[in-house]
Parts: structure tokens; sequence; C-alpha cells
């Protein structure tokens, strides 16, 4: 399938029945909506629209703005479209901002930082960090450690190491 209008392409050899699309908000969060087959290979070839309320929204479920947040045009990214995998005969497919919230949604940015980068010759490479802490506990210790003491309320959560070697 072809859209008329230059939107993405849902041909994914016609086996989905629900499409999740979704948006990244600035905290990393993907912010998505889900929908069946028909509704998205309609907002694939018509257009879609999503609240513009993401560049403002915090993990904890509010805005930081003081406006009216409406909806706005987003273009659904073509190349996104993989296999959904937390639920069978589904994709996944991500969106931008193609209005006046492009200039500050995450992916717009770094798109733009990305080409002034290479604009100056550099090149950008980008990993994932993946972070483990292997504890030799029975659990006992979460009984007797104090992780927040009550007379510092707003300490960080402290770490506790064991003397148990792990080899």
């Amino acid at each position: 399938m072809e859209p008329a209008n230059g939107q993405a392409s849902t041909s994914w050899n016609g086996d989905y029945k629900v499409a999740h699309v979704g948006l990244f908000d600035f905290t990393g969060a993907f912010r998505e909506k889900r929908l069946d087959a028909k509704a998205f290979d309609a907002a694939a070839r018509d257009g879609w629209h999503f609240i513009d309320a993401l560049p403002y929204w915090m993990h904890d479920e509010t805005c930081f703005a003081e406006k009216g947040f409406v909806d706005e045009d987003v273009a659904i990214d073509a190349a996104s479209l993989r296999p959904y995998p937390f639920e069978p005969k589904a994709v996944l497919a991500v969106a931008d901002y193609s209005g006046p919230s492009a200039a500050i949604s995450p992916r717009s940015v770094l798109k733009s930082v990305v080409e002034k980068a290479g604009g100056m010759g550099f090149t950008a490479v980008a990993g994932f960090e993946f972070e483990t802490i292997f504890l030799a506990e029975d659990g006992a210790v979460t009984v007797t450690t104090t992780y927040l003491p009550a007379a510092d309320p707003d300490a960080n959560m402290r770490y506790v190491v064991s003397d148990t070697r792990l080899d």
C-alpha cells in the first residue's frame, strides 16, 4: 500500500490485527495508542493526530506548561514499523510531530543535533548501557537494613554492599 499523502506504508504482509503507535516524550517514555489494523491503515494513509502535551509531560503524569492542549499532526515513521513482541499479531510504529511541537520533540531534536554534528565533521555513535547489580543475598538483609532513614527522608537510596563474595 502506498499512501497518497506520503505517510507511512503499512504493508506488513497484512499479518497483524492491531498496531501500537506512539511518540516518545522528553523523559524517554513511549506514549502510545492501540489501533486496530483498519484504523492504523487509515492513519498511515490519511494522517494521524496526537495531543501536543507530550513535550511538557512529566513521568508522574503531570504537565509543566499552563496552556490548552490540542491534537497535533504527526507522521508515522515507516522505517520504525516492526513486530510488537508483547501481543500476538501486533506491530509497533513510532510517530513524530509534524506541527509546531516538532521543533522540541526529542527525536526531532536528536536528528537536528546529529545533522549539525555531521556538518561539523563529527559522526554520532551511540549504544545502550545496561546496568545490573547482582547481590548474593537471601533477602534477610532487606529486613534489617534501612534504605531511607526517617531522619533523612529526602536522601537518595543507599546501596548496601555485603561482605559476601561472589565467586
